[in-house]
């Protein structure tokens, strides 16, 4: 099957844990990964983050809150917790990850990722690497998780 590619932006969004704000969950205890390296790169933390912000709000598509709560407050003001922000275009994806953001695939209020039909991948060619990995983690241990031991019915056996 070939997808066209606003169906991949429909189902991209930015990670909230990379633009997190520190000490608001136990998962969530520390500064988002883009806040760090502007911190880290950056005498004018202010004005760098003020710019990931407005990249953030004027190129990505707000879909409101995730159903798989977890409760992630990000530096994008009066959203809450969770946003789904879908970047509009390939262009933006790109620009995002250049500022340090990192995009992951949104999968519905299950776990289950859009792009599995019948048990097929249906980016395959084009995958992002957690997918290219599953079911390992990045350290390279088997991942044991719900709801990925329901979808792969390699961890079900083991």
């Amino acid at each position: 099957m070939n997808l066209e590619k606003e169906e991949l932006l429909d189902n991209c969004m930015i990670q909230p844990e990379c633009i997190s704000i520190n000490n608001h969950t136990e998962l969530n205890s520390d500064w988002g990964s883009t806040i760090k390296r502007i911190k880290k790169e950056s005498p004018y933390i202010k004005i760098k983050i003020k710019e990931l912000i407005d990249f953030i709000q004027e190129n990505h598509l707000y879909y409101g809150i995730s159903c798989l709560r977890s409760y992630i407050k990000t530096i994008i003001p009066e959203v809450g917790y969770d946003p789904i922000f879908s970047p509009k275009n390939f262009k933006v994806i790109l620009t995002g990850l250049d500022l340090g953001l990192k995009y992951i695939i949104r999968t519905d209020a299950n776990g289950a990722c859009p792009f599995l039909k019948l048990n097929k991948c249906l980016i395959h060619k084009i995958k992002p690497l957690d997918c290219k990995n599953f079911p390992y983690n990045k350290d390279g241990s088997l991942r044991r998780d719900s709801p990925f031991i329901s979808i792969c019915s390699g961890l079900q056996k083991k």
